[in-house]
């Protein structure tokens, strides 16, 4: 059998693709996971995540495929009024997060607050302690506040929000 002079860059690859599937067990070598591994890729392109090693890199790889697992199992359950996506998070366990920019706070107990006014003016502090209530209306049964402009898009609060 004779085959041109272009055909061989060709045969070559695909040889050489045959060779690799064949060296390594077919658990170690899933389309779903080099998929994913590229998806991941993107993903660090895109939030300019670098890694200072191979096995930091490996094991964020696990958490970020964790994590978009979760994801689209949530989602494609669809039984939530939002959609689940990925975000600059993604290479985080929950615990990783929390630690690093949930606030550690603790509101239980705390009666007074501010209240900031949507349309401007000054803040106001208030305190729950002797009020009975009985001044309070009953709340409308819906309440838009996209339509009093205090809704923004989410956006990233950084790693001192909590502090």
């Amino acid at each position: 059998m004779a085959f041109s002079r272009g055909a061989w860059p060709a045969i070559t690859a695909i040889l050489l693709v045959r060779g690799l599937f064949a060296a390594f067990p077919a658990a170690s070598v899933d389309m779903g996971d080099m998929l994913m591994m590229d998806r991941f890729r993107q993903w660090q392109a895109t939030h300019n995540r670098t890694y200072l090693s191979t096995e930091e890199r490996l094991r964020r790889f696990q958490v970020y495929r964790d994590n978009v697992e979760y994801i689209e199992a949530t989602n494609r359950r669809g039984d939530l009024t939002y959609e689940l996506g990925e975000n600059e998070f993604a290479d985080l366990t929950q615990e990783e997060f929390l630690a690093r920019y949930a606030s550690s706070y603790d509101a239980a107990g705390d009666d007074t607050g501010i209240t900031l006014p949507v349309g401007g003016g000054d803040a106001e502090l208030w305190s729950s302690g002797g009020d009975d209530g009985s001044s309070l209306e009953a709340p409308p049964p819906s309440w838009d506040w996209r339509s009093k402009g205090a809704v923004t898009p989410v956006k990233s609060q950084g790693a001192g929000c909590g502090t």
